[in-house]
């Protein structure tokens, strides 16, 4: 059972880790396998759930628009909006058919040193593959300009990243840049369709968090809010830096880590 200590360990790993593109699930897993702790599932989402609410603080002003688009769905000064809620709305259900799909594995592999490890070295390579992409001159590409199919091949990239190690962010992001979206549309777009994302994952599981201890779940879901916050910050500013190699060296150190702990 999880003490208010290691909540807030865990909140403040998963507030760092859920925007970097260093995969959040991840790393949960490492610490969770090293501490032994019971109800692994039900503890993310409810870190999810104070990172999801960072991710609602930060980009309020685009939700604001977003609202105002549904509620004014003719005016042409919301087209662009318009554009980008149906994207949103495209990649969410396919991020929401994978994920139910791949649910009962995934469950399975929380708590697995040796899934953690093949997943990290997934995202290395994501990361490298991003940022040899967004090295490319003119990158212009946005949601309000893409393709429709564009809003589902990031929604499978998103889906795919419920494996533990397999960063969603790293996913979302390279695979942007991969179609010709810019730094900033990739990591605006990557963040704003995560939340309806983590939002049904939080339903879904909301009946076995009621295992869960509400002190320590509420110490870990608020640590996990602040600090998520100044890392979603930090990181919307190191995008303009066109610069994903530092993450994929960590991943990398990562993945050998998770291997060296699965065959000790």
């Amino acid at each position: 059972m999880i003490d208010a200590g290691a909540a807030v360990l865990l909140g403040v790993v998963q507030g760092l880790t859920e925007f970097l593109p260093v995969s959040s699930d991840g790393h949960l897993t490492l610490f969770q396998a090293s501490l032994g702790l019971s109800h692994a599932l039900a503890l993310d989402v409810a870190l999810h759930g104070g990172t999801l609410l960072a991710m609602a603080w930060f980009f309020r002003s685009d939700l604001r628009r977003l609202a105002a688009a549904l509620i004014a769905p003719r005016d042409p000064a919301r087209a662009a909006d318009r554009r980008l809620m149906v994207m949103i709305l495209v990649a969410t259900g396919i991020t929401g058919a994978i994920g139910l799909t791949l649910k009962p594995w995934v469950e399975r592999l929380t708590a697995s040193y040796g899934a953690a490890a093949f997943g990290f070295f997934l995202t290395t390579l994501v990361l490298l593959r991003g940022e040899r992409a967004g090295k490319r001159p003119n990158l212009s590409g946005d949601p309000s300009t893409a393709p429709l199919w564009h809003a589902l091949v990031l929604g499978a990239a998103q889906g795919l990243a419920v494996w533990p190690g397999l960063s969603r962010s790293a996913s979302t992001i390279s695979v942007a840049l991969v179609l010709g979206w810019g730094w900033s549309a990739a990591g605006r777009f990557s963040f704003l369709a995560a939340m309806p994302a983590i939002a049904g994952a939080t339903l879904l599981t909301a009946r076995e968090m009621g295992a869960l201890p509400p002190g320590p779940t509420l110490v870990g879901f608020l640590a996990a809010f602040f600090v998520g916050w100044a890392a979603l910050a930090w990181l919307m500013k190191f995008l303009g830096a066109r610069r994903l190699w530092p993450f994929a060296l960590y991943t990398m150190g990562l993945c050998f880590f998770a291997l060296f702990k699965s065959v000790k």
